[in-house]
């Protein structure tokens, strides 16, 4: 028996939420952690973003349904990771072709776009990033980014947010691999937010008020 996977063309249903208004002039494109979904990340970070703006949350294309005493309780995620073997199942690549594409289709693509993510999300938003042409600006959340993965060229700015409390995401790691990109010449800073864990805290929010101008 040879176990196999190849690509094929399809299609991906995508469950998302917007808001703002729309002759908004910019775009916020909201991803958020593992095990979460579209309005979690929202409702957290509502309060520091931008009114004028077209703020898109979509879910993550896979399901993660738990079951409850009253019903199904749905999560989702976007790629899936082994931390032990250090081995991807799903990598970045297919959810973030799909946001390329699911942001085509909404005539998204010739607005500049700010992507945020959390967690999970963080460590796609730079790969999504590099799809968009339209992309100006990429913050990322208590995550750490993959440069041994990335394309070469990155053509917009690059923050990262991280708590130096983070008990999931080691931020010394993250900070290594943030300054590793700094020294192949991307535009960003890395803010340290003392005290503070792996979470979407008044603090970490507030840095990101004052990163997006809000």
């Amino acid at each position: 028996m040879k176990e196999k996977r190849t690509k094929i063309d399809s299609y991906h249903l995508v469950d998302f939420t917007e808001y703002g208004p729309d002759d908004a002039k910019e775009t916020i494109l909201l991803l958020h952690g593992y095990g979460e979904k579209a309005e979690t990340i929202f409702r957290k970070l509502s309060s520091v973003l931008p009114s004028d703006v077209k703020i898109i949350c979509p879910n993550g294309p896979f399901p993660m349904p738990k079951k409850t005493d009253e019903g199904f309780k749905m999560s989702y995620a976007w790629y899936f990771f082994d931390p032990i073997r250090e081995q991807f199942f799903i990598d970045y690549d297919l959810p973030a072709t799909l946001l390329q594409k699911f942001i085509k289709t909404q005539d998204l693509d010739q607005l500049p776009l700010t992507i945020i993510g959390y967690s999970q999300g963080g460590y796609l938003a730079p790969f999504v990033g590099q799809k968009l042409s339209n992309t100006t600006h990429v913050i990322g959340i208590n995550c750490r980014f993959r440069y041994d993965m990335m394309n070469s060229e990155i053509n917009f700015r690059l923050d990262a947010i991280h708590g130096a409390a983070d008990n999931l995401v080691d931020p010394v790691k993250a900070h290594k691999s943030f300054n590793i990109l700094r020294n192949k010449g991307i535009k960003g800073e890395f803010h340290i937010i003392e005290g503070e864990g792996h979470t979407l805290s008044n603090p970490i929010k507030k840095c990101l008020a004052k990163i997006i101008g809000s």
